[in-house]
């Protein structure tokens, strides 16, 4: 793909990142896979400043407990973070 005299390349095995440049671009939103469409929508509803002080509290929380961080990447976890957390 030529985008502005830049040449863009999609790997083996994904063009995800084509896509999602399609669209923040070039506006073109009917090329996103539908999983894009639905993370783009739901990122609005967690600011940045917000994300920052979750992140914050939950790198806290995971030191001052002696957890793994590796506890926030199960599926019972990403589940209620996903409910909880939007985006």
């Amino acid at each position: 793909m030529i985008c502005l005299f830049q040449i863009f390349k999609a790997s083996g095995s994904s063009d995800s990142n084509l896509r999602r440049r399609l669209d923040n671009v070039h506006n073109m939103k009917e090329f996103l896979y539908p999983s894009q469409l639905k993370t783009k929508t739901d990122a609005t509803l967690v600011s940045t400043k917000n994300k920052q002080k979750l992140d914050g509290a939950i790198i806290e929380a995971t030191y001052m407990d002696r957890r793994s961080f590796n506890d926030f990447r199960k599926e019972g976890m990403m589940k209620f973070l996903n409910l909880a957390i939007p985006g």
